[in-house]
């Protein structure tokens, strides 16, 4: 689990991809940081 501002944020890491689930639209924000950090692409679906 990830703790954002106290909410618990579920994501898996699955052969080598994040997946996180949106449940929340304050989680958009810190995804794009953190992907853009890790020169991760984004892909909705």
């Amino acid at each position: 689990m990830w703790d954002l501002e106290g909410a618990q944020i579920a994501f898996r890491l699955y052969m080598g991809d994040l997946y996180v689930a949106i449940s929340n639209e304050a989680i958009v924000p810190k995804m794009i940081e953190i992907a853009t950090e890790l020169r991760a692409d984004i892909v909705e679906g």
